[in-house]
């Protein structure tokens, strides 16, 4: 049967499919909208089926922060190629993960996959992502996410287009702190030194101890045979060779990056100081597109 343009229109407004597979739905259906959005499903679904071995090693980092910056998600979801990433259908479909996570609050990717999708009730976010896939033809993965809830303030921050995504968590001792100028400054000096520095944690208090034995021993075999030194001395030199990690590793211990003769301790200090309050950064997570993959 013939095919009006605005029943086309109308089912691609329902599911964002493109123009030809609307029409060619309707025709197989007879102009049934219901039924065309099935048949739209399925084929949507065989193809995420034969694209699911396919590797994901592009896509986006992004960031979503409520409007009292109480409550902030970072998200990773990715694609097969930069192109895809780019794509109108991507990008909004990210934009909608990171506010599903903000809402749904999943323990894990597994578990927002199964959720009710916030976005749209009628499905999944799996199958969300599913019909997705189908329209954009390649494989996609929410691949991990950050949700971050304080009494301070959440700030984020994506750089180089959703290459690389921070978040981070500050808090104050005094509420009155967590509303000024100085605060915001420090929040944001904060995740561009995540984003510049790569830190890995945020003090020495927060290293795993099982990292911190892995260091100690990849410290040694650098040192050499040390052992004739008195024990003391070895301990030093030891301490020493650490010493340089954990201003590396640790968030607090690192150069600052727009005074290299400032510790950011120091510049936390100096804002706690200014506001008459303990201001802490708490956590923060660093997000590079694909890293590990």
């Amino acid at each position: 049967m013939a095919v009006s343009s605005e029943l086309v229109k109308e089912l691609r407004n329902m599911t964002g499919a493109g123009i030809l597979d609307c029409k060619k739905a309707l025709e197989e259906t007879d102009g049934d909208l219901g039924k065309a959005v099935e048949v739209l499903q399925k084929r949507n679904q065989a193809v995420a089926v034969k694209k699911m071995d396919r590797e994901a090693k592009d896509g986006k980092v992004a960031a979503l922060v409520s409007p009292d910056g109480r409550l902030g998600v970072l998200a990773e979801v990715n694609s097969e190629t930069d192109f895809v990433a780019r794509a109108d259908d991507f990008v909004a479909f990210v934009g909608q993960v990171c506010e599903h996570v903000a809402k749904a609050a999943p323990a894990s990717v597994d578990a927002a996959y199964e959720q009710v999708f916030s976005a749209d009730p009628s499905k999944t976010l799996k199958q969300a992502m599913t019909d997705v896939v189908g329209r954009v033809g390649e494989n996609l993965r929410v691949r991990r996410f950050e949700r971050y809830e304080t009494a301070g303030k959440i700030v984020t921050y994506i750089h180089g287009g959703g290459r690389i995504g921070v978040i981070v968590e500050v808090t104050a001792d005094k509420p009155e702190a967590v509303g000024t100028e100085d605060f915001a400054s420090l929040c944001k000096e904060a995740y561009l030194q995540v984003a510049a520095m790569s830190p890995i944690c945020v003090s020495r208090a927060d290293l795993p101890s099982d990292v911190v034995a892995k260091q100690k021993e990849i410290a040694m075999a650098q040192l050499g045979d040390i052992s004739r030194k008195p024990p003391q001395i070895q301990e030093k030199i030891l301490e020493g060779k650490l010493g340089k990690w954990y201003s590396e590793a640790c968030l607090l211990e690192q150069t600052y990056i727009r005074d290299d003769a400032k510790k950011f301790q120091d510049v936390v200090a100096e804002t706690s100081k200014k506001l008459g309050a303990t201001v802490t950064v708490k956590r923060f997570a660093r997000y590079g597109l694909g890293e590990g993959l």
